[in-house]
């Protein structure tokens, strides 16, 4: 059993501000449905939607989360939200008007026949945001108010009065102090637990991230009062057992570790007809080698003789970059949809859910249907951005500063004005018989742009292999749609040859890591033994900003003007070495000689020297401003 239709209507984020207003969400087949949102777009109101409409099958009196800017007089229905199911003809309402609300009567979706999880980055942070040293209340987690197991049922209770939710049996246990009822709360507990245990120690397996846990649950007691049952967590790491793991654990492996006992415990539910799990920006503290192993668990076959094939799940995520990468991953049996911000059509701002219209995702709509003039033009625009992300401002103007922002400077022709320096002002003349000559607007077209890049490639050896096809498919296939000269012909080959090339673009990584502004430059260390162990700190200055690039596994520094000023080993006297360099990499290397020199072996220079061996003023290695 599937959702296959959701209608909002004046809920949360979703304002209806006429009748004509539809947030609707089609998956006819029962799809499983991955959904990008920019921030404030509705996802997390999409999320809330869902879940409280299948709350309201138990609950149909919980309060419904009106819009704030709803008005009754302008559309003629309730606030509402509708479902639809796959074999049902049926749509079912949970509404602000208790009259239309009847998602109590929707069979589908009643406890015990249905499985449902609903987590969000924050229920994941309930695992882990602790102060070192703060003791954790594991107990509450599992077992207390809206604790993750205290909607389980008791499965083996030695008295048959006790099968109830844990909830319910620790509420009586508390009022009536009943010896019999806490053993066999204690007794299934520790059942339950160690399941739990078991399986997400084989969730954990996917990450590859050498943690293992052991769950122990200790009895809870009567002894004049009750004292709540203690669970703890011994953690694992490398196999050796940690304390305080989460003072000590990476925020990716707490965030795995935290998913694989939310999912265990989905897991373990007997095998109902409707099964569904809702996933709310969870990627978050998940960096991207941890996030696959993530769609992996929810794609896998066997978990330990549970899959999650058989539910079906919503994902929504905020990182557009991961959303295309989950796109190509996640392909039989998923939908997807992007929530936007219309924050112009109506005040005030409300969902549109809509696909994205980028220079390259309007090239691919004009390639699917045969357009190919229209293709290769918005290619030539997604190649211009592309290009202009990468070149550095004073590779694409020689004489230029390089800034990654507005630096505010404006370029005017000397010859346009005279200028009169007075005490404290200068005053700026027109020269209105100046020639129009030295003077070049910034605007650079395609063939220019690839021809830097080519130098850039060429200059800094990056191994960018479709140099040839990049100057064929500029000579051949955008070139010619610039200029709107059409008699050339577009082959569909080319378009799908430059759409390969845009891609490997996208592998490019530059950026200014040390800006370096027109007043000061920045002081930079690198401490170096030399053959007779001695330390010195050699100290140097860049005259430019620092600009990285990566291409893949490849990286390097841009050519940059540094001066090198001094040696100096510690507490002892400065050692003047004025130098000027023109790369950091030759700066590097003049210190690599100059502390091996008086070695008998013949060591070789490492351009790694340069990104694991220097470091800022605050005392950061520049490695650790590049990841």
């Amino acid at each position: 059993m599937r959702i296959t239709s959701i209608q909002l209507n004046n809920y949360r984020a979703f304002l209806n501000i006429n009748d004509k207003d539809d947030f609707s969400i089609e998956l006819p087949t029962g799809h499983n449905l991955l959904i990008y949102g920019e921030n404030g777009s509705g996802k997390s109101s999409l999320f809330n939607a869902v879940r409280d409409f299948i709350f309201s099958s138990v609950n149909p009196d919980q309060p419904f989360a009106t819009n704030k800017f709803y008005d009754a007089d302008k559309v003629s229905e309730k606030p509402y939200i509708a479902v639809g199911f796959e074999n049902d003809d049926n749509k079912y309402f949970y509404s602000e008007d208790p009259a239309l609300t009847d998602s109590h009567t929707c069979h589908h979706i009643r406890k015990g026949v249905a499985t449902y999880g609903f987590i969000s980055y924050r229920d994941l942070l309930k695992l882990h945001l602790y102060e070192i040293g703060q003791s954790i209340d594991y107990f509450s987690f599992f077992f207390g108010k809206d604790g993750l197991l205290a909607e389980e049922t008791l499965l083996t209770p030695s008295s048959p009065g006790n099968k109830k939710t844990y909830g319910q049996l620790w509420g009586d246990i508390e009022q009536e102090k009943d010896t019999q009822a806490l053993e066999d709360y204690n007794i299934n507990a520790a059942q339950l637990i160690a399941r739990l245990t078991e399986k997400t120690n084989h969730l954990l397996l996917f990450f590859e991230n050498k943690l293992k846990i052991n769950i122990e649950y200790i009895d809870g007691q009567i002894d004049n009062a009750v004292t709540s049952p203690r669970i703890l967590f011994h953690i694992e790491l490398f196999g050796k057992e940690i304390e305080s793991h989460h003072g000590i654990l990476n925020e990716a492996r707490l965030t795995s570790l935290a998913i694989s006992i939310y999912f265990a415990n989905l897991l373990s539910f007997p095998d109902n007809d409707f099964k569904f799990l809702f996933l709310d920006d969870i990627f978050i503290g998940l960096d991207m080698s941890n996030r696959i192993p993530l769609l992996e668990i929810l794609t896998a076959g066997d978990i330990h003789g549970a899959s999650f094939r058989s539910f079906q799940i919503f994902i929504t995520t905020y990182d557009k970059e991961w959303f295309e990468l989950a796109k190509s991953y996640l392909k039989d049996n998923w939908d997807t949809i992007e929530f936007l911000v219309d924050d112009h059509s109506a005040i005030p701002e409300r969902p549109y859910i809509k696909k994205s219209q980028s220079h390259k995702e309007r090239a691919e709509y004009h390639l699917l249907n045969g357009d190919y003039p229209a293709c290769a033009n918005y290619l030539r625009k997604a190649f211009e951005k592309e290009l202009r992300r990468i070149l550095p401002y004073n590779f694409l103007y020689p004489g230029r500063k390089d800034t990654s922002v507005t630096s505010g400077i404006i370029d005017i022709p000397k010859s346009h004005f005279t200028i009169t320096d007075a005490l404290e002002t200068w005053s700026f003349n027109i020269n209105n018989n100046a020639l129009n000559r030295g003077y070049s607007s910034d605007f650079m077209g395609l063939e220019v742009l690839i021809g830097k890049f080519e130098k850039l490639i060429t200059q800094y050896r990056i191994p960018f292999g479709y140099t040839n096809e990049l100057r064929i498919i500029k000579n051949r296939l955008l070139n010619p749609l610039s200029h709107e000269n059409l008699r050339s012909p577009v082959f569909k080959r080319e378009l799908i040859q430059a759409f390969k090339i845009l891609e490997e673009f996208s592998f490019f990584e530059s950026r200014i890591i040390l800006p370096v502004d027109s007043e000061e430059s920045v002081l930079l260390t690198a401490p170096k033994e030399n053959s007779l162990k001695t330390k010195y700190f050699y100290r140097f200055e860049l005259l430019e900003s620092l600009r990285f690039i990566r291409y893949k596994s490849f990286y390097t520094f841009l050519n940059v003007k540094c001066r090198s000023l001094y040696k100096q080993r510690f507490n002892g006297p400065q050692e003047v070495m004025e130098y000027d360099y023109t790369s950091v990499n030759k700066l590097c290397k003049s210190i690599f000689k100059d502390s091996t020199k008086s070695s008998s072996n013949d060591t070789i220079y490492d351009n790694e020297f340069e990104f694991n061996e220097i470091y800022t003023e605050d005392g950061k290695n520049i490695k650790e401003l590049i990841k």
